[in-house]
């Protein structure tokens, strides 16, 4: 404890930070990774343990922390897979909010993670709109067979031919639909 005293008065407050979580005063490791964050410029330069990242992961996935702490996961590259925690914890403000700090296209990455649930790639889907990537939103809700809100979101994205092609798949698939319902009721009969 005496080290890491002797480190925030130095204002080092990622030495701090390591020194609190190895001696689980977890409490006062974020206060000094939230310092970190606020007073240093280039956090990727900066050395983590994955055990310190998987330790703000899951923080910051149980709501416990600001999401400025995200800052470090994205220097680190660990932005997807914390947005993907935050999706299936159900949070999507926190995963906006996180998604929003990132200066980097990682909409392709989350695209292609194919482990989600129905509604999870919802929540996803939301994501993308609620950060103006209208095209990935329509994306996936192509992925999930809801071409009408595909459209919609093509649409606010400005891309109306592949929102017409939406458009023109729900037509396709209510006919399909109702052709199937009346070659089950031929068969009934």
């Amino acid at each position: 404890v005496e080290a890491a005293e002797c480190y925030l008065e130095l204002g080092k407050h990622h030495e701090a930070a390591k020194i609190f979580f190895r001696i689980k005063e977890f409490d006062r490791a974020i206060e000094q990774y939230m310092n970190f964050v606020d007073n240093y410029q280039d956090i990727e330069k900066v050395s983590f343990s994955d055990q310190e990242l998987d330790f703000i992961l899951k923080n910051i996935v149980e709501d416990k922390v600001d999401t400025r702490l995200a800052d470090i996961l994205i220097a680190k590259k660990r932005l997807p897979q914390l947005i993907i925690e935050l999706i299936r914890s159900n949070n999507l403000r926190s995963a906006t909010a996180v998604f929003m700090r990132n200066t980097i296209d990682i909409g392709p990455e989350l695209i292609a993670f194919n482990d989600f649930k129905r509604e999870e790639n919802g929540l996803l889907a939301s994501l993308f709109s609620n950060v103006g990537a209208y095209e990935y939103s329509g994306m996936v809700y192509e992925r999930m067979e809801e071409f009408d809100r595909a459209g919609e979101s093509f649409e606010k994205g400005e891309l109306y031919e592949r929102a017409l092609y939406c458009y023109e798949r729900v037509k396709n698939k209510i006919k399909e639909d109702i052709r199937n319902l009346e070659y089950q009721q031929t068969k009934t009969e």
